[in-house]
């Protein structure tokens, strides 16, 4: 299991298209956006994209395993999203907690100094701020081979088969906040795990949860929308103004921005014995 989504980013021109016809459009995995597609008015986005998923570190450190020194590893080779993931931890005004920043240069020769760094300022925790699996993978071995033993944490598509492949052993331990929930771990999925067995023989892939459960607020909005005129253009209005208790989460929307609520919505991973294993919402650790 990783950041799975069919697309790490959506197919702008097939939105476009889309929002030209006054089709609504539910996205339900891909992990980011363009500003053309993202301004869409037909476009409704179920899960929060991967550069948001930071608030779950964020408590994680705080609550769960809380960390009095922590190193954020800002990567250079992704600007963007580093600079979003170290925002959330500096305007959460940690009381308590020091924050330190070292950045990763781009290349291949920063993973050893940022290790150091994070022994040297006796880091309870380290942050990886970027999305890079195999990036996250040499800052995972080069913190194990200078014996750190602290907590060790990224977001989104570091999380993937490149991390578990290129870190080997020294991906043991490391948490990983994610827009996906793992069915067949999720209580509140347990009925749809058992039917999704007996139809097909396995559990529930990444993502076919969050999907059926997209297709629950598809169904309400629709229920919810008049026909003619505002049947096509309407219902992506709609779809923005409706809750929906799904299996995994409540669907709800930000009205203002369009953009999901993040409650229920960022989901921790622990590697254990080189597999994610589910610790459940964030919110709930």
């Amino acid at each position: 299991m990783g950041s799975q989504g069919p697309l790490d980013a959506g197919p702008e021109a097939v939105v476009l298209r889309y929002g030209e016809a006054r089709l609504a459009t539910v996205v339900v995995a891909a992990g980011s956006a363009t500003g053309a597609w993202d301004a869409g008015l037909q476009l409704c986005v179920t899960r929060p994209y991967d550069d948001s998923l930071a608030p779950g570190l964020v408590s994680y450190l705080v609550h769960t395993r809380p960390a009095e020194r922590i190193l954020l590893v800002l990567d250079e080779a992704d600007p963007d999203r580093s600079w979003k993931t170290g925002s959330a931890f500096r305007d959460a005004n940690l009381t308590g907690t020091t924050l330190t920043e070292h950045p990763l240069p781009d290349g291949e020769s920063g993973f050893r100094p940022a290790a150091r760094r994070a022994t040297a300022v006796r880091a309870d925790a380290v942050v990886y701020t970027g999305g890079s699996a195999p990036r996250a993978a040499r800052l995972a071995t080069a913190l194990a081979a200078e014996g750190f033993t602290g907590t060790r944490a990224g977001a989104g598509p570091a999380l993937g088969p490149a991390f578990l492949r290129g870190a080997g052993r020294a991906a043991d331990g490391w948490v990983f906040a994610e827009a996906y929930a793992d069915a067949a771990a999720l209580p509140t999925a347990a009925k749809f795990t058992a039917a999704h067995r007996r139809r097909f023989g396995v559990p529930p892939a990444t993502w076919a949860a969050e999907a059926y459960d997209a297709v629950g607020l598809i169904a309400r909005a629709s229920a919810a929308t008049s026909a003619g005129g505002e049947e096509r253009g309407g219902l992506a209005q709609r779809l923005i103004r409706t809750e929906h208790r799904g299996i995994v989460r409540t669907l709800a929307f930000q009205t203002s921005t369009r953009q999901v609520r993040h409650a229920g919505g960022i989901h921790l991973y622990r590697i254990e014995k080189g597999r994610p294993r589910f610790l459940g919402p964030y919110g709930e650790l």
